[in-house]
């Protein structure tokens, strides 16, 4: 139980890069459409 409380709290690598991408897609994309907009 532990175990798998800590690893909750505590996400994968894989978790915290595909955020960071989301984000940088959707800054480049608002940075994008804002100008046009």
């Amino acid at each position: 139980m532990d175990e798998n409380e800590g690893n909750y709290s505590e996400p994968p690598q894989g978790a915290y890069y595909f955020v960071y991408i989301l984000s940088m897609i959707l800054l480049a994309v608002a940075m994008f459409v804002y100008p046009l907009w």
